[in-house]
């Protein structure tokens, strides 16, 4: 190396090294993305000055002599550190991974070959350990296997490893034993393909292409399954980068089974038969699938032109090339086939059958979009063949008549045919009245046809992904309509009309049994919202109608509907949709995770697939509880609801003792279940919150309560759903427990308030230092911690006081808790609202606050139903004083007036407060006519009453808007 290329080397190694330190001070911040593209950028430019410095002096094994071996091995060490962190090794790994391998390439000392290096191991730096030894075990995955593919010979790649190294990788749930390198990063790159970064899924697929790229020699089966399904799960990536990359791996994979035939007859057979299902699949898909053209394209040098001459396919086309965003991917795929037909066979019968014929529709439509693109396509199609200029322009000035639904000798065409023509219909209401039609009866108890329900699975099959909400809802109740009349049916044979025959069902059943297969194959990773929530409202609409039904208890019992009840449990009730299901309790909708809890609802005790406790605690609980901790609220929400899952079905429901993460599972006999398992959560929530006591700052970042706190509002409000606090008011255990809960709520609420209830005057103006710790990354966490915080702790607190009023109506004489207890739950919301100046912590306060005063009023306790006048009065004499600030439109003044009389169902609460507040605004306007004729030395006091008046306004507007 030249003195300026191991400058830029030191300089790229310093700048990652800085980074590091950054990252270990501050975790992720605008400083560290900063500092991450400069060290990008230097890394670029060491290996631009290498690759100069390579061709102006050949390839020599000395290149790397001119930097010592301190110097390389700091940058080796720089290189792999920054590889080991997930978040900077997203960006500035695949620089670091070439870096890396590039210096064990170009190192002609033998401690720095590619199975000798040695000296990396921090913690074992007298351990012998290979570069892939050290790759697995650390999991190092694509950045460094990145680097290797890139710099690498396909020879040295497929070296075997060394005799010591013996890896084992676990890989999407199969554990696998590599026998070269090329064989550790393809398990390594597969393995990482379903993470639920974007960046990660990118650089994986990146890495099959250039993995592709090195295969010198043909792809055993085991591998090439691995591939197909691997690349169909991905291929509706909602990431555009990521899909282009999957579109890249899927060609390389194309060309690698073109240039390696199998040399049996029976393999080669095989690969035959995945292309046409992969065609066929890809037939099926709706037409609105943007990459579904990509991937056909991809197909046609490798499939027979006969299957893209097929009428649906040309049908979707058309439809597609009608849609701004589609259009230009159908175009691409027509210009992709006619070039191919032009290449390969320029006298092929389709031109003057299919294309000429397409093409010419296309010009002569009426839809204007469809008309540009395929104007569009007739200049490429010139280009590849000017021989169709003339049956092109005679097929255009030919006179052809307008198609309708009627036939050349006036008789309606068939209404099946009609039918198949309105599921392809470009509009989207054309085809959801369709299917209303379909499912629509006179008689819940007619007989459901087989050709009703193959409609109805043709348009599910193309129907998935439509993305308005009005076509999901108008879906969902034609297929609710469905659902009763398959029940009826099934029902009837019992009740009404026992001479049908059981083959009148047959096609029901068949229906049920697809619809889940059907339901459950879009669960696949980083599956769109439509798809997803099609899917989960369909099945819980079958569990609804069905799952009761199939129960001996039920009083519409009957053989068809044990026959259903036997589908749903030999398709449904499996480990492989329980665990699609638990994973979905982790999407970022609301919408999708509470439907997937109400499905998994349905599910037996215990879970199929979870049928142990070291099953339950090690892997469906552990996941939960791992995502309680997680800052974005999808995912502790999402948390909260898996550890609601193990709640019910196996510690409310089997009685088994289940401790969280960490703790060992050992109560005594007399314990609860239930109120041993929400005691420990209690400890693991106080062991946060003392975190939070050491240090404010670091516990929003990494102990956040948030999710835990929700996670026990949830079991909270199941046990008192289920009464279980009927029966155990006298529980010395409960009462404990619950002593603890109060007690973590007001140490939550402490740690919190300080920084919710800071009033920010108008007017105020920041320093330039003040304005910089407001920008920092310190007080977003700070501010989120606080008020999502103090959110589930008032949710807490409402829950309490729905359970005392719910026990003073089962019990007057036991109340649990107390009646004072009560009061003081519903006062401290109060004060709560009242105090509080952030927005987004009143509002949620408020609807607390709101449902607490509705327990209150309506309950038989005198004390607790006085409470909501008292409340009223307390609120106007707070307005009155000047000890709250007006800024934030009054704060929560206004929404505690709102909820206080909004509980007084006749109104005689909102007329005692609309007329207190016309009359204290009529005063004060009053007064400030006397301040302005008279003395000016009640200044002061005129101002206390200015703020009182501008409570009272602010209070008037929100009951004016409310109504």
């Amino acid at each position: 190396m030249t003195v300026s290329t191991i400058a830029q080397l030191l300089a790229y190694t310093e700048k990652v090294e800085q980074c590091l330190s950054i990252f270990e001070v501050q975790g992720t911040s605008v400083q560290l993305a900063t500092e991450i593209t400069n060290a990008k950028t230097l890394g670029q430019q060491f290996l631009a000055a290498l690759s100069r410095e390579q061709k102006r002096r050949g390839t020599t094994a000395d290149t790397a002599r001119g930097i010592d071996a301190e110097e390389r091995e700091r940058a080796l060490k720089a290189c792999i550190r920054v590889c080991a962190l997930p978040r900077i090794a997203r960006d500035i790994g695949p620089v670091a991974g070439v870096i890396y391998a590039t210096l064990l390439q170009r190192s002609s000392e033998p401690w720095c070959s590619l199975w000798h290096y040695t000296k990396f191991d921090e913690e074992k730096d007298d351990v012998c350990m290979t570069v892939p030894e050290f790759i697995a075990a650390h999991k190092l995955y694509l950045p460094l296997c990145r680097g290797l593919l890139v710099v690498n010979s396909s020879a040295m790649l497929q070296m075997p490893l060394p005799a010591q190294a013996q890896i084992k990788l676990d890989c999407l749930g199969t554990m696998v034993e590599p026998a070269t390198l090329m064989e550790l990063i393809f398990y390594l790159a597969v393995g990482m393909s379903n993470q639920p970064e974007i960046q990660y899924r990118f650089v994986a697929f990146d890495t099959l292409t250039i993995w592709f790229n090195k295969l010198d020699r043909p792809l055993d089966p085991p591998k090439r399954q691995w591939l197909i399904s691997l690349i169909w799960d991905s291929w509706r990536d909602p990431t555009d980068a990521v899909q282009h990359k999957v579109k890249l791996a899927f060609e390389g994979l194309l060309k690698h089974l073109a240039a390696f035939p199998m040399e049996e007859e029976a393999a080669q057979q095989q690969i035959e038969q995945f292309k046409d299902d992969l065609m066929a699949h890809l037939l099926m898909a709706d037409w609105r699938e943007e990459m579904k053209y990509g991937f056909l394209g991809c197909l046609v040098p490798y499939v027979s032109m006969a299957r893209f001459v097929d009428e649906k396919l040309l049908a979707s086309l058309m439809m597609a090339m009608s849609d701004v965003v589609v259009g230009s991917h159908a175009m691409a795929l027509i210009v992709t086939i006619m070039e191919h037909l032009t290449i390969h066979d320029p006298a092929s019968e389709y031109w003057s059958a299919v294309w000429i014929p397409f093409v010419a529709r296309g010009l002569l439509a009426s839809d204007e979009i469809v008309r540009k693109y395929m104007g569009r396509v007739v200049g490429k199609l010139f280009k590849f063949n000017p021989s169709t200029f003339a049956p092109l322009y005679a097929r255009i000035t030919e006179d052809s008549s307008n198609s309708s639904s009627s036939g050349s000798d006036g008789e309606l065409q068939d209404l099946k045919h009609i039918g198949q023509l309105a599921l392809v219909h470009p509009d989207e209401q054309v085809r959801v009245d369709l299917l209303a039609l379909v499912c629509e009866a006179r008689r819940t108890t007619d007989p459901v046809t087989a050709e009703e329900l193959s409609l109805v699975r043709q348009f599910l099959r193309v129907n998935m992904h439509v993305a308005q909400a009005h076509f999901r809802q108008q879906t969902t109740a034609a297929m609710a309509r469905l659902m009763k009349r398959l029940h009826d049916n099934a029902a009837a044979c019992t009740h009404d009309r026992p001479e049908r025959p059981a083959e009148m069902y047959r096609p029901g059943q068949q229906f049920v049994a697809w619809l889940i297969r059907h339901c459950l194959q879009g669960f696949y990773p980083n599956a769109p919202f439509t798809r997803v929530a099609m899917s989960l409202r369909l099945l819980h609409q079958l569990l609804e109608y069905f799952l009761l039904s199939s129960s001996p208890d039920a009083a519409y019992h009957c053989h068809n509907c044990q026959i259903i009840g036997r589908i749903i449990e030999e398709q449904l009730f499996q480990p492989e949709a329980t665990q699609s299901l638990v994973a979905l309790l982790l999407d970022s909708y609301d919408a999708n995770r509470w439907i997937a809890h109400q499905c998994l609802a349905y599910f037996p005790a215990p879970l199929p697939g979870y049928d142990t406790a070291e099953k339950v605690q090690r892997q469906l609980l552990a996941g939960g509880w791992s995502s309680l901790a997680d800052p974005k609220a999808s995912q502790s929400d999402g948390g909260a609801s898996i550890v609601l899952l193990v709640f019910q079905k196996y510690i409310a429901r089997l009685g088994w003792y289940i401790a969280p993460p960490g703790m060992e599972a050992s109560a005594s006999a007399k314990e609860d279940p239930k109120v041993y398992f929400m005691t420990r959560l209690l400890e693991d929530i106080e062991g946060k919150i003392a975190e939070a006591k050491r240090d404010l700052s670091l516990a929003a970042r990494r102990h956040p309560v948030h999710g835990a706190l929700k996670a026990f509002s949830y079991l909270y409000r199941d046990v008192i759903e289920q009464h279980a606090l009927q029966a155990a008011t006298a529980d010395v255990h409960w009462s404990r427990m619950n002593d603890q809960l109060l007690s973590v709520i007001e140490q939550v609420i402490d740690i919190v308030v300080t920084a919710l209830e800071h009033p920010a005057p108008e007017g105020y103006e920041q320093d330039d230092e003040e304005l910089l710790v407001l920008r920092s990354q310190d007080h977003h966490f700070l501010l989120t911690y606080c008020w999502r915080g103090i959110k589930e702790a008032s949710a807490l607190l409402e829950h309490i006081v729905r359970g005392g009023v719910q026990s003073i109506k089962q019990q007057a004489e036991r109340t649990f808790p107390s009646v004072d207890l009560i009061i003081e739950c519903g006062d401290r919301l109060r004060r709560l609202l009242v105090g509080l100046r952030h927005r987004g912590a009143f509002s949620h306060i408020y609807s607390h606050f709101e449902a607490v005063c509705q327990l209150l009023h309506q309950s038989p306790e005198p004390r607790l139903s006085a409470m909501i006048p008292q409340w009223l009065e307390s609120m106007f004499d707070q307005m009155q004083s000047a000890s709250i600030s007006i800024t934030r439109r009054s704060g929560g003044i206004p929404y505690g007036i709102l909820a206080l009389v909004m509980c007084d169902p006749p109104g005689q609460l909102l007329h005692t407060a609309t007329s207190r507040l016309f009359d204290m605004t009529a005063d004060i306007m009053a007064g400030d006519l006397r301040a302005n004729t008279e003395d000016k030395a009640k200044k002061q006091e005129d101002d206390e009453r200015i703020i009182a008046q501008v409570h009272a306004m602010n209070t008037l507007r929100m009951l004016l808007t409310d109504a």
